[in-house]
């Protein structure tokens, strides 16, 4: 899919009056998200009058699909409330850009750690080359 069938897509939606629903505004922000439109995605989170956790990782997915870790971590931060998918998603974003240092202090501020977090981090120092750190 293109932006211009994205945007197709997004108008009639709000013309319609589905843009106030949870589910459909959720998926115009990461579609506008996964294309890099995230000051579009943004606005649409912020215009929301109710946000789920999959909304606002829905614009932290978007940011990290370019290695964008500085505006995936705005609405980390700005989250009200995180659960491990956030962290994980965070975590993989860390990983992937190969900043190991952040994705170390985040996991450790992790409540709890699941088999995505610890294969996340494996995969991370081995990458980076501190397989002693593993």
């Amino acid at each position: 899919m293109a932006v211009w069938e994205a945007t197709e897509i997004h108008n009639p939606l709000l013309k319609m009056g589905f843009g106030l629903d949870l589910y459909v505004s959720t998926a115009l922000v990461g579609m506008h998200a996964k294309f890099g439109e995230l000051y579009i995605a943004r606005k649409l989170l912020d215009e929301m009058a109710k946000r789920s956790i999959v909304s606002w990782i829905a614009l932290i997915d978007g940011s990290m699909r370019y290695r964008d870790m500085s505006s995936a971590r705005i609405p980390f931060y700005q989250m009200p409330k995180k659960d491990s998918v956030a962290y994980n998603a965070m975590l993989d974003g860390y990983v992937k850009v190969g900043d190991m240092e952040s994705a170390q202090s985040l996991f450790d501020k992790m409540l709890a750690w699941n088999v995505i977090s610890w294969t996340n981090m494996i995969y991370g120092h081995c990458n980076v080359g501190g397989v002693f750190n593993c």
